[in-house]
């Protein structure tokens, strides 16, 4: 036990043999980073989610059950935040990132499955998995924060938060186009939208697991306290479900935050 405290304690102060320039410049790097895995991410995610109620009635045609894929991603961010917050704290933010990506693209690889078998219980699984990995597009934002002291958090924040309106624009506008080279191949039209995040989720992993050295954790400013972003996170997430229109998309996101603050507060740096 003495051994692994010593250890995380080592890896945890990384920052304070770095200063200045050479900090700065790994810090920038490391947001670069960051944006580039959530606008690949978040690409692939809108991608898939766009279609869901689209499959969802073709392969039940009930009209009731259109929306269930949606609660299914939702369910699954809820669940990527809880354990990739705990894996986030124990071992690193690096390692999360992953996992979380990862786990995304095998859930869109179980999308198509269930599209290619005509199973809506698998099509259900596999949007669970996508919106765990959704998670990792959330928690990169307060992995650059942690990087900063806290009057430069915000700026941080927003930069990588930027960038998923990357995917934003680009995802819903990759359906036609995916769903063209699927039928090239033989496989549904709509299986399409699910391939995308299974090769841009994985462009993000390679890139957050080869890229993300040092850990950001380990670039962490030690100087200031880490945000308390209790309020700040559920409000917004609120507001976000507040656009979606529906009670029950407005408490599952609410849900969420929740269990975000939660997990970064128990597990943030020291």
């Amino acid at each position: 036990m003495r051994a692994v405290g010593v250890s995380r304690s080592r890896g945890m102060n990384a920052s304070e043999g770095l200063t200045g320039q050479r900090l700065d410049a790994l810090r920038r790097r490391t947001i670069g980073v960051l944006f580039a895995g959530v606008a690949l991410g978040s690409t692939g995610h809108i991608a898939a989610i766009t279609v869901t109620s689209i499959v969802a009635l073709e392969l039940t045609s009930d009209r009731s059950l259109a929306g269930l894929p949606a609660a299914a991603v939702i369910f699954g961010a809820a669940l990527g935040a809880t354990v990739l917050g705990w894996v986030m704290g124990r071992w690193g933010r690096r390692p999360g990132l992953v996992v979380g990506y990862l786990t995304a693209g095998m859930g869109a690889l179980v999308a198509v499955a269930g599209i290619i078998a005509q199973s809506f219980p698998v099509l259900l699984v596999g949007c669970v998995a996508v919106g765990f990995g959704n998670s990792s597009n959330q928690l990169s934002r307060y992995a650059a924060a942690d990087m900063f002291p806290a009057t430069r958090r915000a700026s941080a924040i927003g930069i990588v938060v930027w960038a998923a309106t990357v995917g934003a624009v680009l995802g819903p506008n990759l359906i036609g186009l995916s769903g063209d080279m699927a039928a090239s191949v033989g496989l549904p039209r709509l299986a399409g939208p699910y391939l995308v995040p299974l090769v841009l989720v994985g462009i993000a992993a390679l890139l957050s697991a080869s890229l993300l050295r040092p850990d950001p954790r380990d670039l962490a400013d030690r100087l200031t306290r880490p945000v308390r972003a209790g309020l700040l996170i559920p409000l917004t997430v609120v507001a976000i479900g507040l656009t979606k229109g529906t009670t029950t998309m407005l408490g599952l996101r609410a849900l969420i935050a929740v269990i975000m603050v939660s997990q970064m507060r128990r597990r943030r740096p020291t």
